[in-house]
């Protein structure tokens, strides 16, 4: 008698596709399944979400990162509008997001650990930590600021120079952050690399409630 021969690889894949189970019918197991997944989604989408609220935010950066936020004109202005945590560290392209959030296990790490514990502390890894948002909101060309500013729009009455300033900006190819540090948190003052070479970074401009920054400012940027 002639052997039988086996079904290949291929038909074994599909012939499982199509009876995956032989207790469940298959359209239970798709039924269960797009359950599963919308309800996997749901999760990821709060939890994008929830961790970066300013409450969740505010829970390690009670004492160091919100007295300065509450002092800003992100967060007290005359046009009544608030820019929150995530409105300013969570990047708006969902990959970058996700990026972004991986990041946060580092430091929620270093919260653990005790890095940044005292005052102390914190200023020693306020220039670290400063950069790394730095070079981070220049990766996507500041687009969380431009979230709420467009560049083209920015003109003032009073400060004819305001709509020249952004437009070369724009014709420069710089990011918001390049010109506009210590907006929302106190800057630290240090020698960093510009593009063109050395930089001197002096954070001179009253970014406080209590100015009410009528006019957007500009960090001085002198080149040596």
């Amino acid at each position: 008698m002639a052997e039988l021969k086996k079904p290949n690889w291929l038909m074994r894949c599909w012939s499982y596709l199509w009876n995956p189970s032989a207790r469940w019918p298959l359209v239970v197991l798709i039924v269960v399944g797009a359950v599963i997944g919308v309800a996997a989604s749901g999760m990821f989408a709060v939890t994008m979400h929830m961790t970066g609220t300013d409450e969740f935010c505010s829970g390690c950066h009670q004492v160091d990162i919100v007295p300065e936020w509450k002092q800003s004109v992100h967060y007290v202005n005359p046009a009544g509008l608030r820019a929150g945590c995530g409105d300013c560290h969570d990047p708006s392209d969902p990959i970058r997001l996700v990026l972004r959030k991986f990041q946060g296990l580092d430091e929620l790490w270093n919260q653990i650990l005790g890095t940044l514990a005292t005052p102390e502390k914190f200023e020693a890894n306020r220039l670290r930590m400063a950069q790394l948002e730095w070079t981070r909101m220049r990766a996507d060309h500041s687009q969380n600021c431009q979230n709420c500013h467009s560049l083209q729009q920015m003109t003032d009455p009073a400060n004819a120079s305001l709509s020249t300033m952004h437009r070369t900006a724009i014709a420069n190819g710089q990011a918001c952050i390049d010109c506009h540090k210590g907006v929302a948190h106190t800057a630290p003052s240090t020698t960093a690399l510009s593009r063109d070479g050395p930089t001197s970074l002096s954070f001179n401009v009253d970014h406080s409630a209590a100015a009410t920054a009528e006019m957007p400012t500009i960090a001085t940027i002198d080149h040596q």
